[in-house]
């Protein structure tokens, strides 16, 4: 029976996950670089971007009782990677944007007693993203070749929101498997949703 516990259980958990990263990225590098090669006669006939990879985060809790708890947590979202290139004019032109995603965030979790071992539960909260990288343009002709590189640095404050639940397998030690999803107002990114696996420690 699906039920709530009313027990008054204060305690502090930690743990960490692994898994995949789904990105949902605009297409500004690719209109960006396009409409500027053009304007030199250059035209992008090649172009691609990094669609899913992989994260891991380390987070913090207080329960304070079986159904609510707070939790602070550090989710490392991965690298995306966008690249083109193409030619004109006898000039070979090449792009790449690395970029790295990081969040810090801290949400309510309300959880249940499905049974004695699994605990589902639900999550929503801010996180705070972070934005590192660059957009790096090289050309080259007969005679040489340059680059050039434009910082792609951001960083905001949106809403996360997950779903997963908890196994229990020792007394103090669970396995957690959920769902994220990191929502990210940039020009480049507008979100990363995360699905992991690992293992939480409660004391």
């Amino acid at each position: 029976m699906f039920f709530i516990s009313k027990e008054k259980h204060c305690e502090s958990y930690i743990g960490v996950t692994f898994g995949t990263v789904d990105y949902s990225q605009t297409s500004l590098l690719e209109d960006t670089a396009a409409s500027s090669a053009e304007l030199v006669g250059i035209d992008i006939t090649s172009t691609s971007k990094t669609e899913s990879g992989s994260g891991n985060k380390f987070f913090y809790g207080y329960r304070f009782t079986p159904a609510i708890a707070v939790e602070f947590s550090y989710s490392d979202l991965g690298k995306i990677n966008s690249s083109g290139s193409g030619s004109g004019g006898g000039i070979d032109l090449e792009y790449l944007s690395p970029v790295e995603l990081s969040s810090v965030s801290a949400a309510v979790v309300f959880q249940a007693n499905l049974t004695d071992t699994i605990k589902p539960f639900a999550k929503v909260g801010v996180n705070r993203w972070d934005m590192d990288g660059e957009f790096q343009v090289t050309a080259s002709a007969v005679g040489g070749s340059g680059s050039s590189a434009v910082s792609l640095n951001d960083s905001g404050s949106d809403v996360l929101y997950g779903v997963g639940f908890d196994v229990s397998v020792l007394e103090s030690l669970a396995l957690r498997v959920e769902y994220e999803r990191f929502d990210i107002d940039s020009d480049l990114v507008k979100d990363a949703s995360m699905f992991a696996a690992g293992l939480s420690y409660t004391f």
